[in-house]
């Protein structure tokens, strides 16, 4: 028999392992949180008074300026949106993710590119906190706590061969909203580490996701999950809509297994998607509401062109991870465990809804990767022990560190590149990542003094920026936020600009249009600058329209008022 002083031991040695492992992990989040912010870090340290650092990045940077925009309204009193790049009347609408960043913002006085990221850098720790709890649901019991960790670092650094791949595929010409690169290269919803490299609401949508199939998994014991899970599914649906699809799709098509099986928990599942259908409601009805009541909403969904890449760059964006996750798909639709069985489900699914004839397939790619690398790591979790058992060479001290740089070269050479990629146009100072200080003067300028209802006809590149910085709207600007931008207003702006373009013209077009300022710059920042002489000769053709006024002006920008 034991003495006491044997069991005080025991619990002794076993709080302070405890205590030991929370710290690994605590080091692990942190670390990896801090590697992942470095290039913008690096970035807001290369600032000078001359050139400003945007806060913008390799991924769709177009669209940093429309969440800019939501937070820049915010700090001017707003509680509900405007869309900036769209001048016709409209709602305004209520996303409480980009309010609370706004709020923030404005309480602590904030710059908006400063918030973002700040909103970045507490999002990344607290996804990685979830998604350790996301891989403990399938990687069990507690002692394979270092198989958690090393799942959930492999979740986050994996990838495929796009990085290898991406230099010898031929330019061609694509579907508007397509692009003939495997998906590890540039969708941000379909990789995880390029996830945590945009935006804030991407961060958070994933973390949501992830919150919501634990909470899902845990509702077959205690219904109090679902109701859990539904305000989850409210919150994420507000401010990201799409995904409405991805979790109605995966709850429907699970119960639906579960009925056709006639698993004995199938009333169960039903009464769990009922709970979390009622409490999410409110936010499908929202929009619901508004795709009936402000034109501006079905639109804006039409515009919205972002179509998955062909199966075959799929394939290469994820690379060995396929194979592997088969392996895995193969161990979980063995298992008769709920969390599996919702795991085998969802990997087959989510490969459908990415092609389902909507506009917006790409968006449905969030999760994806999340599916396919835990599937991959318990293949790859199992495949070891086999050959373990097999060959009985896991214990040599040369197989960790082959493994290590395999894993670099086949699987996490993608997600490494992209961290290097950002570095490297953060030091070269890309126009679109630094502005200068001409044009931030400038954007400051119209957001001090032109009126909060002013609507600002600007060449389609520098227009992409000014609602984002300067709160104001811009008649064109975004091809998707941007009411009938490509079939009509981008070349409606292009025309407008051209110094050949009679005054008459431009005249009825600014009066229709109810457009009420008028900027030009030499910057662009996604195209080659136009240069000093095509500048100044834009700027010589406006200054002889007698219905504008010059009212700021500078070596790089010119701002009119319209006079009609």
């Amino acid at each position: 028999m034991k003495s006491p002083n044997s069991f005080r031991h025991h619990h002794n040695h076993s709080g302070e392992q405890k205590r030991n492992i929370v710290i690994q992990i605590t080091m692990f989040i942190l670390l990896f949180s801090f590697f992942v912010m470095l290039p913008t870090i690096f970035g807001f340290l290369l600032q000078t008074n001359s050139s400003i650092y945007t806060g913008l990045h390799i991924l769709s940077p177009i669209d940093y300026p429309v969440y800019y925009s939501y937070i820049q309204q915010t700090k001017e009193g707003h509680l509900a949106f405007k869309n900036l790049y769209t001048s016709e009347p409209h709602q305004r609408i209520i996303n409480p993710f980009w309010l609370l960043i706004g709020l923030f913002a404005k309480t602590f006085s904030i710059s908006t590119v400063a918030a973002f990221h700040i909103a970045r850098a507490v999002l990344i720790p607290v996804f990685i906190v979830v998604l350790y709890a996301f891989v403990s649901v399938f990687v069990t019991p507690f002692k394979f706590k270092h198989k958690r960790i090393l799942g959930s670092l492999f979740i986050l650094t994996s990838g495929g061969f796009g990085m290898w791949v991406t230099p010898f595929l031929k330019e061609k010409s694509v579907t508007l909203g397509e692009y003939a690169v495997p998906p590890d290269m540039w969708t941000a919803e379909a990789n995880t580490f390029l996830t945590l490299l945009h935006s804030p609401h991407f961060i958070a949508s994933l973390t949501l996701l992830l919150l919501f199939i634990i909470l899902w998994i845990k509702s077959f014991h205690n219904s109090k999950s679902a109701w859990l899970a539904g305000v989850v599914l409210l919150f994420w649906f507000w401010f990201h809509p799409f995904y409405i699809i991805t979790a109605g799709a995966l709850v429907a098509a699970y119960t639906t297994v579960l009925f056709l099986t006639r698993h004995p928990d199938r009333t169960t599942a039903l009464f769990n998607a009922i709970r979390m259908a009622t409490v999410s409601s409110p936010a499908v009805l929202y929009y619901v509401f508004l795709a009936q009541t402000d034109w501006l909403t079905p639109v804006r969904a039409i515009q919205n062109i972002t179509l998955t890449s062909s199966l075959w760059l799929m394939l290469l964006g994820y690379g060995l991870l396929i194979p592997l996750s088969f392996v895995g798909w193969w161990r979980a639709v063995r298992r008769p465990e709920h969390r599996y069985r919702i795991l085998a489900t969802w990997f087959p699914l989510h490969w459908i809804l990415i092609y389902l004839p909507i506009p917006f397939q790409r968006r449905l790619t969030e999760g994806l990767h999340v599916v396919i690398a835990l599937l991959a790591w318990i293949g790859v979790l199992w495949t070891w022990e086999k050959l373990r058992n097999r060959f009985g060479f896991a214990r040599g001290a040369h197989i960790p560190a082959v493994g290590v740089v395999a894993y670099f070269i086949f699987i996490g050479f993608s997600p490494l590149g992209n961290w290097l990629t950002e570095f490297d146009v953060v030091a070269k100072r890309m126009p679109h990542i630094y502005f200068s200080q001409n044009i931030k003067t400038s954007l400051e300028w119209m957001r001090d003094n032109l009126p909060h209802d002013a609507v600002i006809l600007a060449p389609p590149d520098i227009a992409t920026y000014i609602p984002g910085f300067t709160g104001k709207t811009v008649y064109a600007g975004h091809g998707v936020e941007t009411a009938f931008y490509h079939c009509c207003k981008k070349q409606e702006t292009q025309w407008f600009f051209k110094p050949n373009t009679s005054a008459d013209a431009r005249a009825t077009f600014l009066k229709k249009k109810n457009i009420t300022y008028v900027a030009v710059s030499k910057e662009p920042f996604l195209e080659a600058p136009i240069g000093d002489n095509a500048f100044l000769k834009i700027v010589k053709s406006l200054d002889q329209l007698p219905y504008l006024q010059k009212i700021f002006f500078n070596q790089s920008i010119a701002v009119y008022r319209v006079l009609l």
